[in-house]
């Protein structure tokens, strides 16, 4: 039995390339796991088959003791999912795009400008997104995760485009989560140091 999320003797493939056999790990509340490997070595199909997004050849992949595809729709209420793209409405100011993805998630808005402030991002509040630098885009994107008071956070390489205060940024708000009992799995580039990451390693 396991209370977070789970993944036994995993088979992935892209293509007609095998990239990972027999993968298996765990990830209990209050963990940071970490998807390392080189470019094209599997991250984000990887962390894609952890949403639920594509299948594995073989394995399972089970939610609180429960197979994701059981349910998935409940799977996917429990789980914030932040890939390449932005997924910012361009048209929209940076405090619409939150409100929007508050409203999306059933959840307040009433703390959307706090949340700007804590990421750096309220004096752009009312700037249309797509007047944003690629490094601001991907900090609402991230703050739009970091509010959303969901469980899981699968975040394919964060910190892209982020300078190294918006990198140290987004670790706090990571180890945040992970202290208060949340889980969080990232593909990154970058070593952590920090003794209580546990790193899966691709394309060994």
């Amino acid at each position: 039995m396991h209370d977070g999320l789970a993944a036994s003797a995993l088979e992935i493939w892209r293509g007609d390339r095998c990239l990972a056999t027999d993968l298996s790990f765990a990830a209990s509340p209050g963990s940071i796991i970490r998807i390392a490997g080189h470019n094209g070595s599997g991250k984000t199909t990887l962390l894609r088959a952890l949403c639920g997004l594509t299948l594995t050849e073989s394995g399972k992949i089970h939610w609180r003791n429960q197979d994701i595809f059981e349910n998935l729709d409940a799977y996917h209420a429990a789980l914030a999912w932040q890939g390449h793209r932005d997924g910012l409405k361009p048209e929209l100011d940076v405090r619409e795009n939150l409100a929007v993805s508050c409203g999306v998630r059933g959840i307040s808005s009433d703390n959307v400008d706090q949340a700007l402030g804590d990421s750096g991002l309220l004096d752009l509040a009312d700037l249309p997104a797509r007047s944003l630098s690629a490094g601001q885009k991907r900090r609402v994107a991230l703050t739009r995760v970091f509010m959303s008071g969901l469980p899981l956070w699968i975040l394919d390489e964060p910190f892209a485009n982020l300078d190294q205060q918006g990198q140290a940024w987004g670790i706090e708000k990571m180890r945040g989560h992970a202290a208060a009992g949340g889980i969080c799995i990232l593909s990154t580039h970058l070593s952590f140091d920090e003794t209580d990451v546990v790193t899966v390693q691709m394309g060994t």
